[in-house]
């Protein structure tokens, strides 16, 4: 099974031309939805900041 497993994943990676590197969109990793707390969504410093005013 595993044999197979890596034949097919060999072929796979050959079968296409890779995506050119201007093409390419960055990669981003993302927590899993329950790993994410209120308290990380405050310290994240990608969200937008709310003004009381």
């Amino acid at each position: 099974a595993h044999l197979s497993l890596a034949g097919y994943t060999l072929l796979r990676i050959r079968a296409r031309a890779p995506v050119p590197i201007e093409n390419r969109d960055a990669f981003k990793t993302q927590p899993a939805d329950r790993a994410v707390t209120p308290e990380a969504t405050r310290l994240d410093p990608r969200r937008k900041i709310e003004t009381n005013s």
